[in-house]
């Protein structure tokens, strides 16, 4: 089984799967001055309000799926993003419109 390992000052991360959930990792805490590995965390012994957090993260920057969740997660926020701006613009050019035409008599 592929594994990556994540250090830093204090403690490893493991993740069974490169391509699995980026929150779903057992950890180790160890001492950073000899090394000795102190507390071990498996992802099934998490509790369930950290493990419920990691899922809402995974969804919530589209890596739940790779790549192609993240593209299409990027082109719904541009769309929604840009939506409210040329309503803006459409409603801002029909005021003028009416505004410059000339009356009738």
């Amino acid at each position: 089984m592929y594994k990556t390992i994540t250090l830093n000052e204090q403690s490893a991360q493991s993740a069974p799967d490169p391509h699995a959930s980026m929150r779903r990792m057992d950890t180790a805490q160890f001492d950073p001055h000899n090394g000795r590995i102190g507390e071990i965390v498996r992802y099934q012994d998490t509790p369930r309000s950290q493990t419920l957090r990691g899922w809402f993260y995974t969804f919530h920057t589209g890596s739940w799926g790779g790549i192609l969740t993240k593209i299409i997660y990027f082109l719904s926020a541009l769309i929604g993003g840009t939506l409210p701006l040329t309503g803006y613009y459409l409603w801002l050019k029909k005021k003028t419109k009416y505004k410059h035409r000339p009356m009738k008599q």
